[in-house]
């Protein structure tokens, strides 16, 4: 069996497994991970944000691209997140009695990053991990619409997902109008969401929380008391994460973190 291409492939999951939990690393620290050059470290990195795995920001350091799923169950900025809005999310789900999701936004994608499902057994399932197209849920709705028209615009510049800008910039306006966004069979059938926005920090720059209904079991005249008790959860979400958060480390397989390597190794 061949042992170089699975080394490549081994240290690129190994980069992805960090970067999921919402860490942010520097070429020093992946070299030190992974035990190998700097030269090497930034190969690595640099084949994961030409997929879009990864991207890096002002401060060269690099974070999870838009294209990798988040893990709530990280220690990074999204594992914070998550055990930030626990409570919230629970006690919405609790109160409603329906499945309530926490998403980020990360490019033109929403990722699911939790669920806590409702207690009936018609329900709406567990969706965490998935990535939608952020113009076609509610929440991704939601967090967009928090966005100026210009950013949108520029968000969206070529691409190809089918979102027409004229008809997503007239449902933005709605959303603004409105303050949630709305899914009504869009994504699955039988299935109807509604959205808020949470807010952003610097480490995710937007989250929403929303709420999944069965179709049949909808009633429109429960919206208000959907929306009091959504708009609700994200205020105290917003609240929490509005804290500076702790500077996140990443660690090796045996969970310890590595210490910052004074230097590369030479001549990789």
């Amino acid at each position: 069996m061949p042992t170089y291409p699975l080394k490549s492939v081994d240290h690129a999951l190994q980069v992805l497994a960090v970067l999921q939990t919402g860490a942010a690393v520097t070429v020093g620290d992946v070299a030190q991970l992974l035990g190998i050059g700097r030269s090497s470290a930034h190969r690595v990195l640099s084949a994961l944000v030409h997929r879009d795995y990864a991207e890096q920001g002002v401060t060269r350091e690099y974070r999870a691209g838009h294209r990798l799923p988040a893990n709530p169950a990280g220690r990074g900025p999204l594992g914070r997140l998550w055990r930030s809005a626990a409570p919230a999310v629970k006690e919405l789900a609790e109160q409603l009695n329906e499945t309530v999701f926490l998403q980020v936004l990360r490019g033109r994608d929403v990722h699911f990053v939790a669920t806590v499902e409702a207690r009936q057994a018609v329900r709406v399932g567990d969706r965490t991990g998935l990535v939608l197209p952020a113009h076609m849920v509610s929440g991704g709705r939601a967090m967009l619409a928090t966005m100026s028209d210009e950013d949108v615009i520029a968000l969206y510049s070529g691409s190809r997902l089918g979102a027409d800008p004229r008809s997503l910039r007239h449902t933005l306006d709605d959303v603004r109008r409105k303050g949630f966004g709305t899914n009504v069979t869009e994504t699955r059938s039988g299935f109807v969401a509604l959205g808020v926005a949470v807010g952003g920090t610097e480490d995710h720059a937007h989250s929403a929380v929303s709420l999944g209904v069965p179709e049949f079991r909808y009633v429109p005249g429960r919206l208000p008391e959907y929306l009091t008790a959504l708009r609700r959860a994200a205020s105290e979400i917003g609240a929490v994460i509005a804290k500076p958060p702790r500077t996140a480390r990443i660690s090796g397989d045996d969970g310890r973190s590595p210490s910052r390597p004074t230097q590369g190794r030479r001549g990789e």
